[in-house]
């Protein structure tokens, strides 16, 4: 089982199954779409990087046979910061994440979420989810959760 089978592509995008190197899709005004290594059968290697059309970032995320690793951000058109999923070390294997969800105008944070086996097991949300964050230590408490839950 890889991110294939659980739609974790960047921007959905799927070279032929042999390919193996870097892939780059552009735009139809010639701009870069995404760019990303791949080894045979669509497995994902180090950074993949997503363009909204306008040139800004979409997505930047880091892969590991095949796996997400590490922080997945997405941004919003308007450059706004949209979302961070955390995978950890070890990548996504375990369909378990830590996610931060961001407002398209205010770039604040609104949610943080927890999942499990890809489902949702815990989230915080809007104006508590700031105080909440900033009580528990933030990243270092979300690290120290996942270790012990994922781990």
């Amino acid at each position: 089982m890889n991110y294939n089978d659980h739609d974790d592509s960047c921007a959905l995008v799927y070279p032929p199954d042999e390919f193996s190197g870097m892939w780059r899709e552009n735009w139809p005004n010639g701009g870069l779409r995404y760019q990303g290594h791949f080894e045979q059968f669509r497995k994902r290697e180090g950074q993949h990087v997503f363009f909204w059309e306008s040139g800004l970032l979409h997505e930047v995320s880091y892969w590991r046979e095949g796996w997400a690793v590490g922080t997945l951000i997405t941004y919003y058109e308007n450059g706004v910061r949209q979302h961070e999923r955390d995978f950890g070390e070890d990548g996504c294997r375990s369909r378990s994440w830590v996610e931060k969800s961001y407002g398209i105008v205010s770039g604040e944070l609104h949610t943080v979420t927890i999942y499990r086996h890809g489902r949702r097991v815990e989230q915080w949300k809007d104006k508590a989810t700031a105080a909440m964050w900033e009580a528990i230590g933030g990243d270092e408490s979300v690290k120290e959760f996942a270790k012990k839950y994922f781990g």
